[in-house]
């Protein structure tokens, strides 16, 4: 890259940051929005649409080495949406809505039975994949793992 090419490519981060942060203010029409995440090749979810773009650009500039991972990091901090945390209530409607028993839910998440059982108990919560895996069944079925 030209001193040019590199000079802009840093104004757009630093604009982009501003955007960021307007946005972060602007309530989201919805968190729902998936798009495949260039890093991980795996779905990810958006805080809204536009730092859905934002976090787009920022890994385009990834990619061509205009900025560093740590602050793609940064991107990835301030766009994409937190995985939810699962209460037992909401874990044992997610299983009687998929129609499972536990030993099977389980099967489906690639967990133990006494896991499941540990997070319908409120021992446990779910936390990292199994967390995202909920997410995913709750909002598009069981179907969606079979």
């Amino acid at each position: 890259m030209t001193s040019w090419q590199t000079e802009n490519c840093w104004r757009f981060v630093k604009m982009a940051k501003a955007k960021v942060k307007n946005l972060e203010a602007t309530p989201a029409r919805s968190v729902t929005r998936k798009a495949v995440h260039p890093q991980t090749d795996s779905g990810a979810v958006y805080k809204s649409g536009g730092l859905k773009s934002v976090h787009r650009l920022a890994s385009a500039l990834l990619k061509v080495k205009a900025i560093d991972k740590t602050t793609m990091r940064e991107y990835d901090e301030l766009c994409l949406a937190e995985v939810p945390h699962f209460d037992r209530e909401t874990i044992v409607k997610i299983r009687e809505d998929a129609k499972l028993s536990q030993n099977v839910f389980a099967h489906y998440l690639n967990t133990s039975t006494s896991t499941v059982q540990k997070w319908e108990t409120g021992q446990n919560e779910p936390s990292g994949t199994a967390a995202k895996l909920l997410q995913i069944i709750q909002k598009h079925g069981i179907k969606v793992l079979a």
